[in-house]
């Protein structure tokens, strides 16, 4: 009770309200109807488009390479889910890794790997710079986002930045940011639809426009778009 007083508080005095997203707008006016009446404005994350540049073409050394950068947190980013499926697709074909880039450790996702011998195409590779994250996209078919929720993935935004497609859930803002031209949504916790559709994207993730990914992305949410955003709300209170 004490907390939901301060943000009555809060919402009620607020000059105006902002989130990433529609969907995350939407759920601060269901849990705090103070802020239902105050001016609101759906201001995108931002990503850089000078470090997550348009990727060129990817040299053909045999392997397609996924990419996931996240917690690895299981509840939320369903790390286990992603490497079940994984292990059901390197049952059919192991011409593909696994990229992870991570803040923290799992230790059972690393056995996970272990156990069921996936060494060769699953990779932890521990915490890494924007810059570092940048390179690995410039290397990579498409990118994998399993989540149970999410708000607005700047993992998504950096990729679809970088002219990647991806494979995701339409969970949170996501909808707003990934549809058919960027790319596959599959229901939450759908390992079926995740074998099925990593398959898919193992021999068709080259069929997307990577142009067309990346100037949605430039359009909505670089530093001079976001900026002006912020900007002309600024201008509306003083």
């Amino acid at each position: 009770w004490y907390e939901r007083a301060i943000l009555r508080h809060t919402f009620r005095h607020a000059a105006h309200v902002t989130a990433v997203s529609g969907n995350l707008l939407d759920n601060i006016v269901l849990t705090v109807s103070a802020a239902a009446s105050r001016p609101s404005t759906v201001v995108s994350n931002v990503v850089d488009p000078r470090l997550f540049s348009l990727k060129g073409q990817r040299p053909q050394d045999g392997k397609k390479r996924i990419l996931h950068v996240s917690t690895i947190e299981n509840k939320a980013k369903n790390i286990m889910g992603i490497l079940r499926a994984i292990r059901q697709v390197a049952a059919q074909r192991t011409d593909f890794e696994l990229n992870i880039v991570h803040d923290y450790p799992n230790g059972e996702a690393e056995q996970f790997v272990r156990d069921n011998g996936l060494s060769d195409i699953v990779r932890f590779l521990g915490q890494k710079k924007p810059a570092d994250v940048a390179a690995l996209l410039h290397q990579t078919d498409f990118f994998l986002l399993f989540s149970n929720y999410e708000n607005q993935p700047c993992v998504l935004l950096e990729a679809f930045c970088t002219g990647t497609p991806a494979i995701t859930t339409p969970v949170g803002g996501i909808t707003e940011i990934a549809d058919a031209g960027n790319a596959v949504l599959i229901p939450p916790g759908d390992e079926a639809q995740l074998v099925d559709k990593v398959n898919f994207m193992l021999d068709n993730s080259g069929e997307y426009n990577p142009m067309k990914i990346r100037d949605r992305v430039v359009k909505s949410s670089s530093p001079d778009v976001v900026g002006e955003k912020w900007m002309n709300i600024y201008r509306s209170l003083l």
